[in-house]
C-alpha cells in the first residue's frame, strides 16, 4: 500500500551481519521520505540461536559434550547473548567443570545481571555452583541455599 510517492518493492539489505528489509514508499526527490515496515536484525544473533536450539537438543538427550560443542558455537557467534552463555555456564557445572562454569555465569551478568537472577536462582544445573559465595552474589542470593528442599512450584 503506497501512503505517499512511489511504491517500492520490499528489499532484503545485509551489510555487516545486520540484515535490513525495507517496504513502503518514497517521494521522487530522491531521499527516502517515508519507510513502512523497516525490520533489522542480526544474522549472528539468529545464527547463536540455531547452535543454542542444537545444544539444548543435545542437552535433553543426555549428550552433554555435544551441548557443550553448540554452546561454544552459540557463544562464538554472538559473545554477547546471555542466552547461550547461561546455558554454556550450565552445562560446564553438570560437567565437572566448575571454574569455567563461573566464568561463563559472570560473562552472561554482565551482559543481563536480572535475567542471570532469575534463571539461576532455582536452576537444578547450578545447584553445587550456588554454595560458592561468588555465584550466590552474582544471583542476588544473600545466604546459601538450604539443603533437601525443593524449590516453591
Amino acid at each position: 500500500m503506497t501512503l505517499a510517492g512511489v511504491p517500492v518493492a520490499p528489499e532484503l539489505w545485509i551489510a555487516r551481519n545486520v540484515a535490513w528489509l525495507v517496504s513502503g514508499s518514497f517521494l521522487e526527490s530522491g531521499a527516502l521520505h517515508r519507510a513502512v515496515g523497516v525490520r533489522r536484525g542480526s544474522l549472528t544473533r539468529g545464527e547463536a540461536r540455531l547452535h543454542n536450539a542444537h545444544g539444548l537438543a543435545d542437552y535433553a538427550a543426555g549428550d552433554l559434550d555435544a551441548a557443550r560443542r553448540e554452546f561454544d558455537r552459540a557463544i562464538a557467534a554472538d559473545p554477547g547473548w546471555v542466552d547461550g552463555l547461561y546455558n554454556a555456564a550450565s552445562a560446564a557445572a553438570l560437567s565437572d567443570k566448575p571454574e569455567e562454569a563461573v566464568a561463563l555465569l559472570r560473562r552472561a551478568a554482565e551482559a543481563d545481571p536480572a535475567r542471570v537472577q532469575v534463571l539461576g536462582r532455582n536452576d537444578e544445573d547450578l545447584k553445587v555452583l550456588r554454595k560458592r559465595a561468588d555465584v550466590r552474589a552474582l544471583l542476588g542470593l544473600h545466604r546459601p541455599p538450604p539443603e533437601n528442599i525443593p524449590p516453591p512450584p
